[in-house]
């Protein structure tokens, strides 16, 4: 369980819409005494940490609904989507439901 979880959430929700043009927003968080301090926001972010701590895979259906919204196409998919290939599409591990 994280301290302040609601009151964090509500700060970086509120701060990521003055930074519309940056889509996935990794941000820096204090837990003080007197609530949480913003530190920075990172552009785009790092995932491997995330990944490696849980032994999985980000890209879940919620995640790639978000990078779908943002427009964002991988090489793969491009290269993908203009020659049909032969070969089986790779399985795609996810979060345990528990993590936010």
């Amino acid at each position: 369980m994280i301290p302040q979880w609601e009151a964090l959430t509500r700060l970086v929700i509120s701060a990521a819409e003055i930074l519309p043009g940056i889509r996935t927003q990794p941000w820096d968080v204090a837990l003080t005494a007197d609530g949480p301090v913003l530190l920075e926001v990172n552009y785009g972010g790092d995932l491997n940490l995330a990944q490696l701590a849980h032994s999985a895979g980000v890209l879940d259906e919620r995640y790639t609904e978000h990078l779908a919204r943002c427009s964002y196409r991988s090489r793969a998919l491009q290269e993908a989507e203009r020659e049909p290939s032969r070969k089986s599409r790779p399985v795609i591990s996810t979060f345990p439901s528990s993590v936010n």
